[in-house]
């Protein structure tokens, strides 16, 4: 498929930034039309209505608007959906949802029963403790003084939603709980769990198709102590630089 949008990013600032972001934006915009006009033949007109309608497009229909060439014979990539519209192709992760008309297919919410491996549990609690509350990994006795065989499937739902992932609800058993983040006395959110976390997510067994919901769960206990998670700045970042780069390669004619 092939896909042709407005220029976009990520921005902060006062009100004044905005507006210089906006009218880089737009000289970018304007620098791509001619370059989609020449190959194509259609109208600054035509260019523009397709950028702000974020058109998606078959091979076919590439080709018949005159965005491709060729249909070359198809090619074998690994590929796989690891959440509703969120993919990985040969090893490079999309996030379909940051588009306005991506195609459906890939955004049905059935899709979590085919390619999700395990659970991450409800949180038992969204309180906070202290910043400054010091961090252990608990053990089963810090919950209870039971044997895990002999708690009810719902107590062990409960100590389950003190971290971050299960392979099954309720689990089968203690170990398979990872990344724990609650205080076990009050379910309370710990801000040292969480940063531990997030440190060892991918030193964790975890399946990869499950990987992206733990990070999203994680992030959004960074968000309630006012921060951003790792993997967000990193994104960021990497955002900026694609759209620096666009901007060079735009004005200047040259790869970077």
């Amino acid at each position: 498929m092939m896909m042709i949008h407005n220029p976009w990013t990520y921005a902060w600032g006062d009100a004044n930034a905005f507006l210089q972001i906006a009218a880089e934006l737009e000289k970018i915009r304007e620098a791509m039309i001619p370059v989609y006009q020449a190959k194509t033949g259609l109208t600054k007109d035509e260019i523009s209505k397709l950028l702000d309608a974020e058109t998606w497009m078959t091979a076919s229909e590439a080709v018949e608007l005159g965005f491709a060439d060729e249909i070359e014979e198809a090619k074998q990539v690994a590929a796989s959906i690891i959440a509703p519209g969120r993919m990985v192709v040969n090893g490079m992760e999309f996030d379909l949802t940051r588009y306005q008309r991506p195609p459906q297919p890939f955004m049905f919410d059935d899709l979590k029963r085919k390619v999700y491996n395990g659970v991450v549990p409800e949180d038992v609690s969204r309180e906070l403790a202290p910043e400054d509350t010091p961090w252990e990994a608990p053990d089963l006795e810090d919950f209870t003084d039971k044997s895990w065989d002999e708690l009810t499937d719902e107590e062990k739902r409960e100590i389950a939603g003190h971290f971050a992932w299960a392979p099954e609800m309720p689990p089968p058993t203690y170990s398979d709980l990872k990344l724990p983040h609650h205080r076990p006395s009050d379910g309370a959110v710990v801000w040292a769990g969480v940063v531990a976390a997030a440190q060892r997510l991918d030193q964790t067994d975890i399946p990869e198709a499950d990987k992206e919901r733990v990070r999203q769960h994680l992030a959004s206990h960074y968000h309630q102590f006012g921060r951003r998670a790792p993997w967000e700045r990193d994104d960021e970042a990497d955002n900026k630089l694609k759209m620096l780069k666009l901007e060079l390669e735009l004005l200047t004619g040259n790869s970077f």
